[in-house]
């Protein structure tokens, strides 16, 4: 209890070998106390890289196989490309893409299946969209898998 908990963030890089690319120090009030924490790292180059978030242990600490928490991070050249795929209209998708367009990284095509052209489904351009390197992630909104047929 009213302790300061340094928190690392770790990437491996080569098997076996480990680098601290952030620290920051946190204070718990109780025993067992959940915490939110922000750690930041921007990679150099594209790769994939195993980050791992680690509590330094605390003398005196019983178990610290649980002070750890492994990831892997996947970073492309050239930023995200995201295809959003959505029916109606709804407030969601405004928030969404905003969000999404914050970043100068992320190119997002909104694709709208308005159920108003359901006389034109199947949609025969939309396959297009999913050929393999097209886009790196897909959000499928709100769609009648008529348009898909």
């Amino acid at each position: 209890a009213n302790q300061d908990i340094p928190v690392q963030l770790v990437v491996e890089t080569a098997p076996g070998a480990e680098e601290i690319v952030a620290t920051k120090t946190y204070r718990v009030s109780q025993d067992g106390e959940q915490l939110r924490f922000e750690l930041g790292y921007v990679p150099e180059q594209a790769s994939e890289f195993k980050l791992l978030v680690r509590a330094v242990p605390q003398a005196g600490e019983v178990t610290t196989t649980n002070n750890e928490l492994p990831t892997f991070l996947t970073v492309m050249n050239g930023g995200l490309r995201v295809l959003y795929v959505q029916g109606e209209l709804r407030r969601e998708q405004r928030f969404l893409r905003r969000a999404l367009a914050a970043s100068p990284d992320i190119d997002v095509t909104l694709v709208t299946l308005h159920t108003r052209d359901r006389d034109n489904w199947p949609v025969s351009h939309l396959a297009r969209h999913f050929e393999p390197g097209t886009y790196d992630v897909y959000i499928i909104g709100d769609v009648d898998a008529e348009a898909f047929h």
